[in-house]
């Protein structure tokens, strides 16, 4: 049986409109043990049920908070609770962290990471570690949204690309209205992905996190281009 740990929610940051970064705090002053990639279950007591849901962590294992970046899901029972009920100082349980991807610098020299939507969040724990450790792994983040304003974690994704010479941020976007829009737009490519690794595809490991469509269209992709099954990792937690 899963431990369950109590935590206390300290703030909430609106990445976008339809997502929020809940930052939680151990009441035991511990942050739970976790490799950057992995997830929790979430339980909460909403209208005297307990709901339980599965969320990628968004936050390094050296950060002082524990966060999880949760989108608005229509008509879904815990993020519109979350979303539209929550206060600083409630109590919730978390199960300790699950998942079988679990970053670190033996992982390969070069990492490749696909996402979509929310599928951003393990990246960005990804992200966050790899430039807190200065890890020498070469990184690089293709995520695709519909438009920019879609885009979370931006600005701080973009400092982080500064910061840490061996991360590159690739975005796109499928649904771009805006003529002042100076990045990639469209779908992601086989051209894009070869970029990212450099050209280099057997010694690259890849991690998708998406959409359920996301994550097979970008597997079979990959396969496509004579990527071995064991040099991809869906993450089918992260959204």
């Amino acid at each position: 049986m899963t431990e369950r740990i109590k935590v206390k929610l300290v703030e909430i940051v609106e990445e976008t409109d339809t997502m929020k970064t809940f930052k939680f705090v151990s009441l035991k002053n511990e942050i739970p043990f976790f490799s950057p990639g992995q997830f929790v279950f979430l339980y909460a007591k909403i209208n005297g049920e307990e709901i339980k849901r599965s969320y990628s962590i968004s936050s390094s294992p050296l950060d002082k908070t524990f966060d999880l970046g949760l989108e608005l899901v229509e008509n879904g029972k815990m993020t519109t609770y979350f979303h539209k009920n929550v206060k600083i100082g409630d109590i919730f349980e978390i199960s300790s962290p699950l998942g079988h991807i679990k970053f670190n610098k033996e992982l390969a020299k070069r990492v490749v990471m696909i996402s979509g939507g929310s599928g951003i969040v393990p990246m960005r724990s990804i992200c966050r570690y790899a430039t807190q450790k200065n890890l020498e792994t070469q990184l690089t983040l293709i995520y695709s949204t519909k438009t920019e304003s879609k885009i979370a974690y931006n600005n701080e994704l973009l400092s982080l690309e500064k910061e840490n010479s061996s991360l590159k941020i690739i975005n796109t976007l499928t649904r771009n209205k805006d003529p002042n829009w100076k990045g990639r737009e469209g779908r992601v490519s086989k051209e894009i992905i070869l970029e990212a690794a450099n050209k280099d595809l057997q010694n690259t490991v890849f991690i998708i996190c998406g959409s359920g469509s996301l994550n097979k269209s970008m597997s079979n992709m990959l396969k496509e281009m004579g990527i071995n099954r064991k040099q991809i990792k869906i993450d089918v937690w992260g959204h």
